[in-house]
């Protein structure tokens, strides 16, 4: 993602790409002739801009940010604009050999940015009703993680993180009004400071706009030598 970012001490002020995302055509609402406008006609002529702090007391570190993008699309006969917004905090606290972290974020009609919060790696941030207006999307998620360093060798990491794009009452189809969930736990192993073991499991858990349930499984092992 391209990225201009100025930090003067704790604080970041960046302008990226937009990243924008539309939701797929309102179910049953249009015939299939008549499609109302969906991600295909995004676009978008200025950078997201956001500003971040960060700063830590003692064993605790802290982050809390906010970004402002906009949300357009032109179809060459329709077009309209508006503005998406999100917020996001984390925080670790270190105690001994344990690692506690958290992240929450909220968003409206900028729910690209919250973590896997639906297809194709995020969620819709708006969708185009049978008006032509742009509508936002609402968005929520967190996350929270355990590091505990068994031994200087090994170390035990586990997280759990949810998301969830909301609908209200509208009926979108695709990419919006998706919860998402995932768990996972790893164990590092670090015979010396150039080679590196691990396994992890991943748990995943989908819940689609239409009350469909989904989830999986996955074991992964790894090892890296570094030169």
């Amino acid at each position: 993602m391209a990225q201009l970012r100025y930090t003067t001490g704790g604080f970041s002020l960046a302008a990226e790409d937009p990243q924008a995302q539309l939701a797929e055509n309102i179910d049953g609402s249009v015939p299939e002739d008549d499609l109302l406008p969906d991600n295909d006609d995004a676009m978008s002529s200025m950078p997201a801009l956001s500003l971040r702090y960060e700063d830590s007391m003692g064993d605790f570190s802290y982050s809390i940010a906010g970004i402002a993008r906009q949300l357009k699309y032109d179809t060459g006969s329709e077009k309209d604009t508006e503005m998406g917004y999100g917020a996001f905090a984390a925080g670790a606290y270190h105690a001994g050999p344990v690692t506690l972290r958290a992240i929450v974020n909220a968003s409206e009609g900028a729910n690209s940015y919250l973590y896997l919060s639906g297809d194709y790696f995020n969620g819709a941030d708006a969708y185009v009703d049978t008006n032509g207006k742009l509508q936002t999307l609402s968005g929520v998620g967190g996350a929270v993680g355990l590091s505990y360093q068994v031994s200087p060798q090994y170390s035990l990491n586990a997280s759990h993180g949810y998301t969830d794009v909301d609908l209200g009452d509208t009926t979108v189809g695709g990419n919006a009004g998706r919860k998402n969930k995932n768990t996972f736990l790893n164990l590092v192993w670090t015979p010396n400071e150039r080679l590196m073991y691990g396994i992890e499991y991943g748990y995943f858990e989908t819940e689609l706009a239409d009350g469909r349930e989904e989830d999986a499984s996955r074991v992964m092992v790894a090892a890296q030598y570094s030169f």
